[in-house]
């Protein structure tokens, strides 16, 4: 598939889950210690190799890539829906679903056959740590789950008081590129940002991820461009050029002007793991070294 089509897809979940978002709040299943998980997501796949119970893992989706290992893992699924008939073979004691990430109907059905269904559902930045606490309590490792919440919250409150203060620096997050897509203020995605110190020249809690003009961005001169990489098309694709901003034809911008056009890990910036501690050190290096001048 070519990287173009993998892009757009992932960018397609994202919209995804942001528009289906429900208030709902789904019960454990009534599994301890499970053995034989299928993990519908590759964030919830990060959070059991964290875990310590990644072999337990017989089936999951496209994507699932981080930890290497998890490259082995039968894939039962991706973006198109997910495959019933192989879940029901395989015998899962646990399926952790995406709510939102995966089909509605594909999830009713799995629990209309009566299979032990977890629903990740992660709206905030630091709800990451329910997921890891229900993970922990269905796997059985309700210790290693508590240290890794602990430590992650140590991580987030320690970077949060570092920049506590700092100048801000104003920033337009490039989420996909035609059309021009962005994310607002109400984005979990724009609290690793803040946290830092930036400040998103995009500012509509209503909608966490907008289309919006190029004049607005020439509007608000933003400091600094974050592109996620590998995740949206402005780059070579298969050797031909893509259909991406060259931003260079406005210099007027200062992050252009300055070379403040930064491309990051669109995967640690993208997936509810504990990877977003990563994501946001090395967003706050990049502001850093745009106040440092």
């Amino acid at each position: 598939m070519h990287t173009y089509k993998l892009n757009k897809l992932l960018l397609l979940v994202i919209l995804l889950f942001t528009s289906t978002l429900s208030s709902a709040e789904y019960p454990l299943p009534e599994v301890r210690n499970a053995q034989r998980i299928v993990a519908l997501s590759p964030h919830s796949v990060e959070l059991l190799y964290a875990l310590g119970v990644g072999d337990r893992i017989i089936g999951t989706t496209e994507f699932a890539d981080y930890p290497e290992a998890a490259n082995k893992i039968e894939r039962v699924g991706g973006y198109h829906g997910i495959q019933t008939e192989r879940i029901l073979e395989l015998e899962p004691d646990l399926i952790v679903a995406w709510e939102g990430g995966n089909k509605a109907e594909d999830l009713n059905m799995l629990e209309s056959l009566k299979l032990p269904v977890y629903r990740s559902e992660t709206k905030r930045l630091r709800q990451i740590t329910q997921e890891i606490k229900a993970l922990g309590i269905l796997t059985g490792t309700e210790a290693k789950a508590s240290a890794l919440i602990q430590s992650f919250h140590s991580e987030l409150d320690k970077l949060t008081e570092m920049h506590k203060g700092k100048a801000k620096v104003t920033f337009f997050y490039q989420l996909w590129s035609v059309p021009l897509r962005t994310i607002s203020t109400g984005s979990w995605i724009n609290e690793m940002l803040t946290i830092c110190g930036g400040e998103n020249i995009i500012n509509d809690p209503k909608l966490d991820y907008p289309q919006i003009s190029l004049e607005t961005v020439l509007l608000n001169e933003p400091q600094a461009i974050i592109i996620p990489a590998n995740h949206g098309h402005d780059d070579k694709v298969n050797g031909e050029t893509g259909t991406g901003l060259d931003w260079k034809k406005w210099p007027e911008i200062p992050a252009v002007k300055n070379d403040h056009i930064y491309r990051i890990n669109g995967d640690i910036l993208h997936r509810f793991s504990l990877r977003v501690i990563e994501a946001t050190q090395v967003l706050c290096k990049t502001f850093d070294g745009i106040r440092a001048g």
